[in-house]
């Protein structure tokens, strides 16, 4: 895996060159967007500006990529992210590096 740890800007892919966010840095959703059903997300997050998050896509539905550089960057409104059925709560939890590798995606 193409990954080093570098303290003063946190973890950054060597070949793409974001670095990740050091709070809290994976997030997992059920993202609504354009779809009939809200899919099952999990994002390394590189940046969380406005109203939109950009990351890598770690799980989306039933895919689940396992290596960082092999995943996708995409972005995501935040707007789109689905409620709990039946009320106002966000389906979002935003978890750290180590629970990703504990619970996986």
């Amino acid at each position: 895996m193409s990954l080093y740890l570098n303290f003063k800007k946190g973890v950054q892919s060597m070949s793409t060159g974001y670095c990740l966010v050091r709070n809290l840095p994976v997030w997992k959703f059920f993202y609504k967007g354009t779809h009939s059903k809200p899919i099952r997300t999990t994002i390394a997050v590189v940046e969380n500006k406005g109203d939109v998050v950009k990351g890598y896509v770690l799980r989306r539905g039933n895919t689940v990529c396992t290596r960082l550089q092999d995943a996708p960057i995409k972005s995501f409104k935040k707007s789109e992210i689905a409620p709990v059925k039946g009320g106002v709560k966000s389906t979002l939890s935003k978890h750290t590096l180590t629970d990703l590798i504990v619970h996986g995606a």
